[in-house]
């Protein structure tokens, strides 16, 4: 007998390999990839975001799940769908926005000191073991509207470009 208590003359046990691996798969990253392959999501129905290459992927949880376009018509028509629901979130934004910067503007013109605005900050406190909140106060920043402004017209310039290249490849596709 050994100090284990098993006799030399009992067979080995088996050699079965390497410990197993714990690896969990990371969905939240495997989303982030997928989004960095095919593009920025649009809301397309209550569970289900679309991509412009037609992709779709479940809107419910990170791990899916996700749907290829069926056929070249298909994929076609969902792209035409995602180009015209950003085109739409774009224009549903940026006329608010440039309404809100005129005022804003207006009201500045007849205020003798710069508006201010409000930040809320939310910062971890070790301190405290969980985050806390702070505001930061500031002259209003019109730059920052200004640049969201022109960001959402470029990319409106975009979809529009999109929406123009797809009705072209379309009318390709019915002359061939």
């Amino acid at each position: 007998m050994t100090k284990l208590g098993i006799s030399s003359s009992q067979p080995k046990p088996k050699d079965t390999g390497p410990p197993p691996l714990n690896i969990r798969i990371d969905w939240k990253a495997y989303f982030v990839r997928f989004c960095q392959e095919h593009g920025d999501p649009v809301q397309y129905s209550l569970d289900k975001l679309l991509f412009p290459d037609g992709w779709m992927y479940g809107g419910v949880d990170y791990s899916g799940p996700e749907w290829k376009p069926p056929n070249k018509g298909q994929e076609m028509f969902l792209k035409r769908t995602y180009w015209e629901i950003r085109l739409k979130l774009v224009k549903n934004n940026l006329f608010p926005l440039e309404v809100r910067l005129h005022r804003l503007e207006e009201t500045q013109a007849i205020r003798s000191v710069p508006l201010q605005q409000q930040i809320l900050i939310s910062q971890y406190s070790e301190e405290k073991g969980r985050p806390t909140l702070s505001v930061e106060r500031s002259d209003l920043d019109f730059e920052a509207y200004r640049e969201r402004i022109d960001w959402l017209r470029k990319d409106m310039a975009i979809c529009q470009q999109e929406l123009a290249a797809l009705t072209e490849r379309g009318s390709e596709d019915t002359h061939v």
